[in-house]
C-alpha cells in the first residue's frame, strides 16, 4: 500500500506540472481580468460590483483554458430585467467586441477577446445564508468561500481531478456534456 501511495503521489505531482498554468500565464490572465473589471466599473458606476469569479480567479484552472468569468452584482432592489439590461448595455459600451447573448436562467454575454473567452453575467448581491433571486447569485459567495479554504495542495489536486474528468469526457456542466462542473471539483478538493 505504501508503494502504491508513493507512486500515486509521484504521478499526481508529474501530471500537475504538465497541466498547471505557468506563473506568467496566471499573472497575465488575472491582469487581463483586472483591466476588464476597470472598464466595466467605469460604465456601471457605484450601482453594482464587478467580481472576477471561477477557476482562473481561484487558481484552479488548467493550462491553456483561459476562461474569464465576470459577475456584475446588483442590489436586490433592482429587477431581473433591469440587471440584465444594465449589464448588456454597460458591457457593450465598455468593451468593444462581438458579444453573443447566451441564456441560462437569464441572459448573459460571452465573447472571445484575444486568447481569452470572457463571460459577463448579471446577478444579485446577496450575503451568506440569504435567499437567492437567480441561480447565479451564489457564485460570488462560492468564490469567496473557496478562495479562503483551498490550500495550494488542494488546488493542485483539483486541477488533476479536472484533467482526469476532461480526459474521460465528463468535465463540464454544459448541457451537451452534463458532467462535473469546475465548482463541484473544487468542493470535492476540500
Amino acid at each position: 500500500l505504501m508503494i502504491f501511495m508513493a507512486e500515486l503521489s509521484r504521478l499526481v505531482k508529474e501530471v500537475a506540472r504538465e497541466i498547471t498554468p505557468s506563473p506568467q500565464e496566471a499573472r497575465q490572465e488575472k491582469e487581463f481580468a483586472r483591466q476588464l473589471i476597470k472598464k466595466l466599473e467605469k460604465k456601471i458606476g457605484r450601482e453594482a460590483r464587478v467580481k472576477f469569479v471561477g477557476s482562473a480567479a481561484r487558481d484552479t484552472g488548467l493550462r491553456g483554458d483561459r476562461d474569464i468569468d465576470l459577475f456584475i452584482a446588483f442590489p436586490k432592489t433592482k429587477s431581473r430585467e433591469y440587471i440584465v439590461r444594465k449589464t448588456i448595455q454597460a458591457t457593450k459600451q465598455a468593451i468593444k467586441a462581438k458579444w453573443v447573448m447566451h441564456y441560462a436562467e437569464h441572459p448573459y454575454l460571452k465573447t472571445e477577446l484575444g486568447k481569452y473567452c470572457v463571460e459577463v453575467i448579471p446577478c444579485f448581491q446577496i450575503s451568506p445564508h440569504e435567499d437567492i433571486l437567480s441561480a447565479v447569485d451564489r457564485s460570488p459567495l462560492h468564490m469567496d468561500y473557496l478562495q479562503n479554504k483551498l490550500s495550494e495542495e488542494q488546488k493542485r489536486d483539483v486541477r488533476v481531478l479536472k484533467q482526469f474528468l476532461k480526459n474521460a469526457g465528463i468535465y463540464g456542466a454544459e448541457l451537451e456534456v452534463q458532467g462535473f462542473s469546475g465548482l463541484v471539483c473544487e468542493y470535492l478538493g476540500l
